[in-house]
């Protein structure tokens, strides 16, 4: 699958959330210990079930957000929120700022999402006019490592500090990226467009 793809995928998951079926584990209850959170921020299934019917596993990285209790009404479990950026919390590496008031823990870096750049040989390039910021996701950047991670792979456009000079780019020549299916699929379709084929990308090729 061709990096915009994966691009494009990411940005739909991210505003899509994780979608919960109301059915599925969250009825029955009768009391708050009926209740458990299950899975975590980050995959799916991540919310409030009956501890006697849970959903069959998590998996995949929907990015949604887990609450951090349940509780029992109207003989339905649901999930307790706080805002992240409370007097005690922050937003932990992977976890999305969705608030102008949010913020990173101590070390991490805001990503904004989606992310519509391309790095080519330590340069970054736009596919068109910078995307309009949904969100921000909090990564780890700064550390001196190009890191791989579970929900993110830093590369030069969201962690030049750690990235450039280290052959972490999408790809490491223009050339390369001319010979590439991003280009030859999708890109050099788009730089068709009147409002992107003046875009510093279009004319690389």
């Amino acid at each position: 699958m061709n990096k915009l793809i994966i691009i494009a995928l990411l940005s739909l998951v991210l505003l899509n959330g994780c979608k919960i079926s109301e059915s599925e584990g969250s009825k029955d209850c009768d009391d708050d210990d009926d209740c458990v959170v299950f899975g975590e921020t980050g995959e799916c299934n991540c919310g409030c079930y009956n501890k006697d019917n849970l959903p069959s596993g998590s998996g995949g990285k929907c990015f949604c957000s887990a609450p951090i209790d349940c509780k029992c009404v109207n003989n339905k479990c649901e999930g307790i929120f706080e805002e992240i950026n409370s007097f005690e919390e922050c937003a932990k590496n992977g976890e999305l700022l969705r608030e102008p008031d949010e913020y990173c823990c101590e070390g991490l870096k805001e990503w904004p999402i989606p992310d519509t750049r391309f790095s080519i040989a330590d340069i970054c390039y736009e596919v068109g006019q910078p995307s309009k910021v949904q969100m921000g996701m909090c990564i780890k950047c700064g550390d001196g490592v190009c890191g791989k991670h579970s929900m993110y792979d830093e590369n030069p456009c969201n962690c030049p500090e750690d990235c450039k000079g280290k052959n972490k780019s999408m790809f490491q020549s223009i050339e390369e990226f001319c010979q590439s299916n991003d280009w030859k699929i999708s890109i050099s379709r788009a730089c068709e467009e009147e409002a992107i084929k003046d875009s510093l990308i279009c004319k690389l090729c």
